[in-house]
């Protein structure tokens, strides 16, 4: 009979912790050397961790020119405007990591017009400095779609260009801006300071900064014009997603299917887009996290994120003399409330099974913004007849009742106003 064999030793906490970094920090496509650095292992000690928990990660994608074209010219068509560098990050967002070379010559190949046109758009950048990830949080909203209640917020690291949060809601109430910013501090930790505007729909993420970091220090409050990483990706936002949105909206304006001033039309233009506008923008979210840059030695947004998050405990209290803080500035807002519209659940039911939601794209969406104006009319209508039936047959009861009763007779008008009412 075989000796019984020692049980396993279970990992330690501190070393299921290590593994875990090491395997997401290949998952970014981070070579070893960066690795061992940022857990603080040799490369030799970083080797035998793959070896002994069987890690498996690879630095490029096999996938053939044929395939990797329908990939690029699927790209090309969601995001028109999209350069070299842009693609590549929506590559490696989809986990397909391949050389830059291969799909520089596709893009000629694909997108010959565009690339000339991008080389005559250059950027002036100005200098900005943060000393580590999580040191400031830029959160601003963008109302560049406000006309039909649509407002994105969004998020951006200072110091890695992460954008740790970016989503389209259909009112800019400070709980709505808190959820997104509890959902982001969930997956990045809490950031040691907030910028923002000095919008109203601000003042809950100012509230929560102040009772975690017990200090007013935490947000730096001012002008949005000069939030300047924050207003960096709108530029981008305004160009891949707001602009295209603007153009459909406008033109169901023009064909009279939508008025900004309906309800009803509102209701069914959220129901349709609000999800497309969200898918849209997370993609735009990874694949510029996943996005080189090219100031700092082609690290992609995640990469800078991660190999330097331990530079935050060296800051957890650097001074800012120059910081405003809430308490100091008076308050304002563009406010976006909520539509009073509210639905019956059979209404809801009914759209949900005529409208899926997750099944609208750019290509059929004003289709489905008329299918869901018709679903919402005729159920509407439908409910509204079911209720005049109902109304008449008990007015039809009233009037006999009173007949066969004299005495009541002088109540009927009463009754029936009370019926319509």
């Amino acid at each position: 009979q075989r000796p019984i064999a020692r049980p396993r030793i279970s990992i330690a906490e501190s070393e299921e912790e290590l593994i875990n970094k090491i395997k997401a920090m290949l998952g970014l496509n981070m070579n070893v050397t960066d690795v061992a650095r940022a857990v603080g292992i040799s490369r030799q000690t970083l080797y035998r961790k793959i070896a002994q928990y069987g890690i498996t990660y690879r630095r490029h994608f096999q996938i053939s020119i044929e395939e990797l074209r329908e990939v690029v010219v699927d790209i090309k068509t969601r995001y028109p405007s999209a350069g070299e560098v842009f693609v590549m990050g929506h590559l490696r967002s989809r986990q397909i990591v391949v050389q830059r070379r291969r799909v520089r010559a596709l893009l000629h190949d694909v997108d010959g017009q565009g690339i000339s046109e991008r080389r005559t758009h250059t950027i002036t950048r100005r200098q900005y400095w943060s000393p580590c990830p999580n040191y400031v949080w830029h959160i601003d909203g963008l109302h560049k779609l406000i006309r039909w209640k649509f407002v994105i917020h969004g998020s951006m690291d200072g110091f890695s260009r992460l954008i740790t949060f970016l989503n389209c809601s259909v009112d800019n109430r400070a709980s709505t801006v808190l959820n997104q910013f509890q959902e982001a501090v969930q997956l990045f930790g809490w950031p040691l300071h907030v910028r923002t505007d000095l919008g109203g729909e601000n003042t809950d993420i100012w509230r929560a900064m102040t009772e975690h970091h017990h200090t007013d220090n935490a947000v730096i409050v001012g002008s949005s014009v000069h939030n300047e990483r924050v207003e960096r990706m709108w530029r981008d936002i305004n160009r891949v997603v707001s602009s295209h949105f603007r153009e459909q909206f406008f033109s169901l304006e023009a064909e009279g299917l939508l008025n900004p001033l309906n309800e009803a039309d509102l209701f069914c233009l959220h129901w349709v887009y609000l999800d497309l506008v969200n898918r849209i923008l997370h993609d735009h979210q990874s694949a510029h996290n996943h996005h080189s840059v090219s100031t700092e030695q082609h690290y992609t947004r995640l990469q800078l994120y991660h190999t330097n998050l331990h530079l935050q405990e060296l800051h957890q209290h650097h001074p800012d003399s120059e910081r405003t803080t809430p308490s100091q500035v008076s308050r304002g807002s563009v406010t976006v409330e909520s539509l009073q519209l509210r639905p019956s659940a059979g209404v809801l039911a009914h759209l949900t099974r005529n409208i899926p939601r997750d099944a609208v794209t750019m290509l059929n969406a004003k289709a489905m913004y008329q299918r869901a104006l018709h679903c919402l009319g005729t159920h509407t209508l439908n409910q509204h007849l079911a209720r005049m039936d109902i109304l008449s047959s008990t007015l039809n009861a009233i009037v006999m009742l009173c007949t066969l009763l004299p005495p009541a007779y002088a109540y009927k008008n009463v009754c029936v106003k009370a019926c319509f009412s």
